[in-house]
């Protein structure tokens, strides 16, 4: 007699449906008639047995698809939820959850509506840690998450950032020499093999001669930057007197990144931003 077949794990049936739904975003929306789209969200909980990373995929892809409204997320409490993830990981170094959980972070907050995009305010230093993490694809999601933090809520946002050991890790994040010994730029520099930095390429501003970035590790700062400059340049925008209060710690660290990064219309914001300040 044949033994009656086991069920699939949930595990590896959530994994196939992120897959077919990301082949094919349109299937969001059927699954969201089907009564599927609330229940991701409901098992997002670090309690819950089917929270993993293929879950936190789909509840990102109906946020993308906004199939659900704003007051069914806050029914749900989808932003708690992922900021209880995010924290949970983030404590516990459970790294495979960080880059799933804050890309999910960001593409609530487009939809979610003011009330609740505001909570993430207090997890703000949790973000600017993890921009500093060992991991580059959760360090530039974290940056994502503080961009929008920033423009959606400049004046909460520049309170948390403002302070001085977030404007301290900021300066730290937007020198080459800062990015080098955070953990990011290390592990983007050990993936490369080594800090020694042989081969050609044209010199970068503000490293030795003799030392430069590894590629990865240039990639890394390339795309890392410009999100730091926006996120400093809103909460500046939003607290002037913080370049009074930081500026010799702050002014050429600005200075330096945008060099590096070399994006005219950066460079125009600050440079307005600097002058009212008497830079």
């Amino acid at each position: 007699m044949t033994p009656p077949r086991r069920p699939a794990r949930p595990r590896y049936a959530l994994k196939l449906l992120g897959a077919l739904l990301e082949f094919n975003t349109r299937w969001v929306g059927d699954v969201a008639a089907a009564g599927l789209a609330g229940r991701f969200f409901e098992w997002l909980s670090i309690a819950h047995p089917h929270n993993n990373v293929h879950n936190m995929r789909l509840c990102r892809l109906v946020a993308d698809a906004k199939v659900l409204p704003p007051e069914a997320l806050a029914e749900l409490q989808a932003v708690d939820r992922v900021l209880a993830v995010l924290a949970y990981a983030h404590e516990n170094d459970v790294e495979p959850f960080l880059e799933p959980a804050l890309r999910l972070c960001a593409s609530l907050m487009n939809d979610v509506g003011p009330s609740e995009s505001q909570k993430v305010i207090a997890s703000l230093h949790v973000l600017l840690e993890l921009a500093a993490g060992p991991d580059p694809d959760a360090a530039l999601s974290a940056a994502h998450c503080l961009l929008k933090a920033a423009h959606l809520h400049p004046g909460d946002a520049a309170a948390v950032l403002a302070t001085g050991d977030n404007v301290a890790l900021l300066i730290e994040l937007m020198g080459p020499r800062g990015a080098a010994g955070s953990g990011a730029a290390a592990a983007a520099a050990g993936g490369a093999g080594g800090g020694s930095g042989g081969g050609g390429g044209e010199q970068q501003e503000g490293w030795p001669q003799q030392q430069q970035p590894p590629p990865q590790l240039a990639a890394f700062q390339a795309d890392l930057a410009p999100l730091l400059l926006l996120v400093l340049a809103a909460v500046v925008e939003a607290r002037p007197g913080l370049l009074r209060e930081h500026g010799a710690a702050l002014r050429p660290a600005v200075t330096a990144c945008l060099q590096a990064v070399g994006d005219a219309g950066l460079k125009r914001r600050w440079a307005r931003l600097l002058a009212a300040q008497g830079g």
